[in-house]
């Protein structure tokens, strides 16, 4: 359930809703670099989209320490039950898991971070639906229907150069032109990311946390406990109880030798 609820928090996040058109349009005039002016270079995307994706780091690492805690809190429950005529094994027991327990976990949280790293730091995109919507290198402007006083909308087509223009009429912004598609590039990379991450990270947990701990768990455990030799002596009797059971077994025998004696010779 925790693998199905990761990242549902942002099925309806939209990554530049904290960017308003001033601050798309600051980032590409920042990397516009030796570039013509006004074309956006991929450092923007970059620039911009960096941030956003780095929000998928922190649950990532929040769902393996989850996992980490109900794997030790199974092998407790487990050792507990295995455990039980030897108590005193317990903590040494638990020691060795979570030893092993730990290092599955960090090789785990360093395979998910070089994910989000990669996902972060390198700009890629198969999908088909980006690939066939997002790929012009600017998109088309939309026209304006323009009006006159009365109100009756303004026939579009060659305009008399003698023409006066109108004085409020809206002058071209060289940036303003990539700001809106710049804007839905970014939500569409963050959406695919989304659907990348959330079916790749909880596999890696599954594997290299659940599924290798659960596979080397055994021959190591076995392997550390053989070369424990104070495990191995808990495991026995304690001396006392050996010095003990030596001692009535004399006694014992001593009482069936004078058994027999008595059985020859009553008098």
């Amino acid at each position: 359930m925790q693998f199905y609820g990761l990242y549902s928090e942002f099925e309806n996040f939209s990554a530049t809703q904290e960017y308003s058109d001033m601050a798309i349009e600051r980032a590409i005039a920042m990397h516009e670099g030796d570039s013509i002016p006004g074309f956006p270079s991929v450092d923007v995307l970059q620039y911009l989209i960096s941030p956003q994706l780095d929000k998928l780091r922190d649950p990532a690492l929040e769902l393996i320490q989850d996992c980490y805690s109900q794997l030790e809190t199974l092998a407790s429950s487990i050792v507990d039950r295995i455990f039980m005529r030897c108590p005193s094994l317990r903590p040494e027991i638990m020691d060795i898991i979570c030893q092993i327990l730990q290092r599955e976990r960090d090789h785990t949280r360093e395979l998910v971070e070089a994910v989000i790293d990669a996902e972060q730091n390198y700009m890629f995109v198969n999908d088909t639906e980006y690939k066939e919507n997002r790929t012009s290198i600017a998109p088309q402007e939309e026209e304006r229907q323009e009006y006159d006083q009365n109100g009756q909308p303004i026939p579009k087509g060659p305009q008399n150069p003698n023409q006066p223009q109108p004085s409020n009429a809206p002058k071209p912004r060289g940036t303003n032109i990539f700001v809106k598609e710049i804007r839905a590039r970014i939500d569409a990379i963050f959406k695919i990311t989304i659907r990348t991450v959330r079916e790749t990270i909880p596999k890696l947990i599954g594997y290299f946390l659940v599924r290798l701990s659960q596979d080397k768990l055994q021959a190591e455990l076995y392997q550390k406990i053989n070369e424990n030799e104070s495990i191995l002596d808990s495991l026995g009797e304690p001396k006392h109880i050996t010095e003990r059971r030596q001692t009535l077994n004399e006694i014992i025998r001593t009482l069936k030798e004078s058994l027999k004696v008595l059985q020859r010779d009553p008098e």
